[in-house]
């Protein structure tokens, strides 16, 4: 389901005619998306610049003319909401009706969600609110007070309700969703500062104190002092839970009294550093839609962030997990990018890709608004129903049964929460970030499946008969990657774990603030407190970078991993800790090394050279067993695979189930799939 950005007032036979184009191409439904140049005229078009051609240079066009459009809804009054748009949507669900189509609703024009084309802030006491270092407070009329739930029932009055009101017929049938887009507890023109203000609301303090039993001491939000790392995950634990019930909570319960779902994603996902000041813990956030979701944009493939969304949804049983994709890759984007793209996320757990984006106009500024258009005005549009067919038949198959993976990691939430200091520059929240990337790269070059787990989730666990089983998921490994901090419940749950036969890997050092550094001890034996070398890349954000400059990180990441020696050393029951001189890396030796601690690969099993290059999703039915195995390389990958039962080959291209030899041959950024009894 693409986003069609409603970026032209337009009549109704245009409307009819791109729907029916869409239809035609094998695409059955899409997501109204309002988009900038409804407006023009009346604001003046922006000046145009160069085509963008790369990553960086599309996000600095992009943000002037955030900034710019931003300011002029302030002033002018837009079609947005108003009677030419109510027409624009009652034209399309007619004919979306009358094709037998699937609708969803983009809930805001542009980003992030939550203003209504900037009404709602245009009352004062509804807006974004920051404390600053120096403990003065700061007003943002760019958004809304995301932790207060008044901006968001005004929200929901203005946009949701208009749409009931009018469309009530078509809800459930053919309007299926909302979609939120890049919420955010720090608005996206000041996420990037080198210190951030932290984020605030009216009756934060009160609320820290009722539910800590003591006074917030505000220096500890940026100053290393003593407590001060209880005090920030005290605080980020507030603040999310605020954030999360009177934001995304509300939006889905009114979604699901109205009969539709809740989906969407959120301001920056890619790592662990940038989700606290932008989520708080993401994973509560994720938990309050009916569809987590995540986007991925440029031509870039790679991180570790896609699995959260898909972790979060085999824990709530979602049968879909969104991506947004392709968006700000230039013009230069072809099929070929696209089905590379859309094989990586289906690999790791992504199940309806959401095309950014079917530009309903080209017009002018609109040509080098975040391109491309991967609709008719693109080159490769003759070619698309192809790739419609592909995406549907995957999307289908990932969405049976359940999930069936190995492992469970313990995604260090708190860990970071207790050492986010407000800066980009935080060397251990940076070095976390980059063992969770190495150690996702590493599970996928064993082709061991996995999913990401919060302390939350970790604590709800049940260790029965070897496995650590969470609902209807099931894992035979916890691991751990660089926690300095575990709350009492999980290091109960590890303890657990320990004595049901449940292999737990610590990895760079265990956990050492508080009351941790005793239980660690009496573990291992040895003082916990890391002595690490810290390299450049733990202080600078050096995960962003790959997404500005388009890497295919996980390629790098292998070919390149960063020079760290590792050994094993092993405490009481059989808790293992990967000791590293200066965190994990994704070499060959540490592969072989978690592969030997891990233990034999289930199903299927590799061999060849350059195995490492695939990656493994695996779900299961009442009756059979799901496989996705994707090449994520550009190089030519041999491979004989064993299943431990009779298994063939669903040919994704063709939708043709079929026998298959043990040897195959997987062709550059090329997908399968394989059932089994």
């Amino acid at each position: 389901m693409p986003f069609w950005f409603l970026n032209k007032v337009v009549g109704r036979e245009e409307l009819k005619r791109q729907i029916r184009e869409m239809k035609e191409k094998g695409v059955y439904g899409f997501f109204i998306h309002p988009r900038r140049g409804l407006e023009v005229p009346p604001l003046k078009e922006p000046r145009r610049l160069l085509p963008a051609t790369g990553s960086l240079f599309l996000g600095l066009t992009g943000l002037s003319w955030d900034k710019y459009f931003t300011e002029q809804r302030k002033i002018h009054p837009i079609p947005y909401l108003r009677e030419p748009w109510w027409e624009m949507v009652s034209a399309i669900l007619e004919e979306a009706a009358r094709e037998g189509m699937v609708v969803g609703i983009y809930d805001e024009i542009d980003w992030p969600s939550g203003t209504a084309g900037m009404q709602v802030t245009k009352r004062k006491e509804l807006r974004m609110k920051y404390l600053l270092p120096s403990g003065q407070m700061e007003e943002d009329d760019n958004y809304i007070d995301v932790m207060s739930s008044l901006p968001t029932e005004e929200f929901i009055s203005l946009t949701h309700e208009e749409y009931w009101k009018k469309f009530r017929h078509y809800f459930g049938k053919l309007i299926t969703s909302f979609f939120s887009d890049e919420v955010t507890l720090i608005h996206h023109f000041k996420f990037l500062a080198a210190v951030s203000p932290a984020p605030w609301s009216e009756g934060l303090e009160k609320e820290f104190e009722r539910e800590h039993g003591y006074r917030l001491d505000l220096s500890h939000l940026w100053k290393e002092k003593r407590g001060a790392w209880r005090t920030r995950i005290d605080f980020w634990s507030t603040v999310t839970r605020l954030y999360s019930q009177n934001f995304h909570g509300r939006l889905k319960k009114w979604c699901e009294k109205h009969g539709v779902k809740y989906t969407g994603h959120v301001l920056a996902e890619e790592t662990g550093a940038t989700q606290v000041r932008a989520q708080g813990n993401i994973f509560e956030v994720l938990r309050q839609m009916h569809w987590p979701g995540v986007d991925h944009l440029t031509k870039k493939q790679g991180g570790s962030f896609p699995r959260i969304a898909s972790s979060v949804a085999h824990y709530m049983g979602s049968e879909r997990v969104p991506c947004e994709a392709f968006g700000s890759s230039g013009w230069g984007l072809r099929l070929g990018d696209m089905y590379r793209i859309a094989n990586w996320l289906f690999a790791n757990g992504v199940n309806m890709i959401v095309p950014h984006a079917f530009y309903l106009s080209t017009e002018g500024f609109r040509y080098y608004e975040y391109p491309p258009s991967q609709f008719f005005q693109a080159k490769f549009w003759p070619e698309y129903g192809e790739f419609a067919d592909y995406i549907r038949r995957v999307s289908y198959t990932l969405s049976q049964g359940v999930h069936d993976p190995d492992v469970a990691v313990l995604y260090p939430v708190q860990s970071l929460f207790a050492h986010h200091d407000l800066t980009v520059f935080n060397r251990f929240c940076n070095f976390i970030s980059a063992e969770i990337e190495n150690l996702h790269v590493l599970l996928g070059m064993i082709h061991m499946d996995y999913d990401f787990l919060d302390e939350k989730m970790v604590a709800e666990c049940r260790v029965s008969k070897g496995r650590l089983r969470l609902r209807k998921e099931e894992y035979r490994a916890l691991i751990i990657p660089a926690a300095s901090y575990l709350p009492p419940e999980v290091r109960q749950k590890v303890e657990e774990s320990l004595a049901g036969g449940v292999k737990v890997i610590f990895t760079s050092w265990t956990p050492f603030l508080g009351e941790c550094e005793k239980w660690s001890k009496e573990i291992f034996g040895r003082e916990p407190k890391p002595k690490r070398k810290f390299l450049l890349h733990h202080r600078l954000p050096w995960l962003l970078l790959y997404q500005w400059l388009g890497w295919n990180l996980e390629y790098v990441l292998m070919k390149f991993p960063f020079p760290s020696a590792s050994a094993v050393l092993e405490g009481k029951e059989g808790a293992v800790l990967i000791d590293t001189t200066s965190g994990l890396s994704a070499s060959r030796k540490n592969a072989r090394l978690l592969q030997g601690l891990l233990g034999k690969q289930r199903d299927p099993e590799f061999e060849g050279k350059n195995t490492e290059f695939l990656r493994l999703f695996r779900r299961r039915t009442d009756t059979q067993k799901i496989y996705f195995v994707a090449n994520i390389s550009g190089k030519r990958v041999k491979a004989r695979l064993h299943f431990p039962r009779p298994a063939k080959l669903l040919d994704f291209t063709t939708g043709n189930i079929q026998e298959f030899e043990e040897r195959m041959e997987f062709h550059p950024f090329s997908a399968m799939g394989f059932l089994s009894c």
